[in-house]
């Protein structure tokens, strides 16, 4: 994964300034080598991804848009992704024009193939993108047997998976559906990527500490956003995948996905906001409640049970290589004599880690009537749980212990 085979454009001076991959090129080659492996388990000779989280994971390619939906971008723009085949121990990346720059210096990637003015303009004659990649791969001697592209994925949209799949089915190849491929990898986490998790979660503390101390009645929801946003991007913070998470109002404690708005925020009402420290594009979700005066005593019981206490029970309980369904029997019965049967029905959490707009939710989702109730909470996972109150809390799992990360209060905040 070196001697990059792409030369420099003449017309660019600079390939990319303060180049720098998240990891080094050893965890990149340890990547490579685990999905290799599973491709062999599977019997996939080649894997195209274009999944966001995947290229990043496999390369670093870190883009602020990928085309998804955008009609101002041309389908076979869609079409970029990086091949990886299971014979070799290289991958070879795809990419448009417009990207040279950033793919040939800010990635491991040693092999690139970027579609020249002259075949870009052949396209009229029906030469495209798809013809490109599915061109090279056969002269690489990549289109053999079965090839896998990540189907359930929005990135690509379905009709360029579908011309993606034809364009491979053309030459051979049985073509079958990888998505779950790279996502089983990605679940367990390098001590690397949980370190990043950490100083996300870091990062997230910050931005509630400005939120709880800023905030005040008058100021609109979108007014508080911005305040935790800049605070956390002082400290070195990303764009989160979800933005903009704030709702005020009693009512608006389980409207969990409600953007901040232009509502303004008064007094007597609680502040629910659920932000993301972003490390590296490692998410690190913490959700707070905070209160403007004095709060109600039934509200401020009812939260104390349902945040505060929950969470000492969810510390007490899990373990490391835990069942969901024995985690779960357990914390429902605390719940139970709790008398939080309200929160019960929208307490869970779902995987976390690598995140790209519009979601930073992984594929294992967890709660009491879940669908992964046979698996377990195994050492390299990171998972979200919200306790169904406004409470959110990002719990990593090593060999040895269960991290709950944060150092924000569980408890309500209240403010003057």
């Amino acid at each position: 994964m070196s001697n990059q085979k792409v030369k420099v454009l003449p017309e660019m001076d600079v390939v990319y300034e303060n180049a720098r991959l998240p990891f080094p090129l050893a965890e990149y080659q340890v990547r490579l080598r685990k999905i290799r492996r599973e491709m062999a388990a599977r019997e996939i000779d080649l894997l195209y991804l274009t999944s966001p989280e995947s290229m990043y994971y496999i390369s670093g390619l870190n883009l602020a848009w990928y085309r998804n939906g955008s009609p101002s971008a041309r389908d076979e723009e869609k079409a970029a992704g990086i091949a990886v085949h299971v014979d070799h121990d290289y991958f070879i990346l795809f990419e448009t024009k417009d990207e040279y720059g950033l793919v040939s210096g800010s990635t491991c990637a040693s092999d690139i193939r970027i579609m020249d003015e002259t075949q870009s303009q052949s396209a009229e004659n029906g030469f495209d993108l798809y013809d490109f990649v599915a061109d090279n791969l056969k002269a690489e001697g990549w289109i053999t047997g079965s090839a896998a592209l990540e189907m359930r994925c929005p990135r690509t949209p379905r009709t360029v998976g579908d011309r993606m799949k034809a364009k491979l089915e053309e030459h051979g190849c049985r073509v079958v559906d990888g998505t779950d491929l790279l996502v089983k990898i990605r679940r367990k986490k390098s001590p690397m990527e949980l370190n990043y998790i950490r100083k996300a979660s870091a990062i997230a503390d910050i931005g509630h500490e400005a939120a709880a101390a800023q905030l005040c009645a008058g100021m609109t929801e979108l007014e508080l956003a911005g305040i935790y946003t800049c605070a956390m991007m002082k400290a070195g913070g990303e764009s989160g995948a979800v933005a903009d998470l704030v709702q005020s109002g009693r009512g608006k404690l389980w409207c969990g996905h409600a953007p901040a708005g232009r509502k303004l925020i008064m007094p007597g009402e609680p502040v629910r906001i659920d932000l993301a420290g972003v490390y590296n594009r490692y998410h690190a979700p913490m959700g707070r409640c905070c209160y403007i005066g004095k709060p109600d005593p039934d509200f401020a019981d009812l939260y104390h049970r349902a945040n505060g206490l929950v969470m000492e029970e969810v510390i007490r309980i899990l373990k490391p290589n835990m069942p969901v369904r024995e985690f779960y029997e357990k914390l429902m019965k605390t719940c139970k004599e709790l008398g939080l049967e309200e929160s019960q029905k929208r307490m869970g959490g779902y995987e976390i880690g690598i995140g790209f707009a519009p979601d930073w939710c992984g594929q294992f989702v967890h709660g009491p009537n879940r669908e992964h109730q046979d698996e377990c909470f195994e050492p390299g996972m990171a998972v979200t749980f919200k306790t169904g109150m406004g409470g959110m809390d990002t719990i990593l799992f090593t060999e040895d212990e269960v991290e709950i990360l944060g150092n924000t209060t569980r408890e309500l905040m209240i403010t003057d």
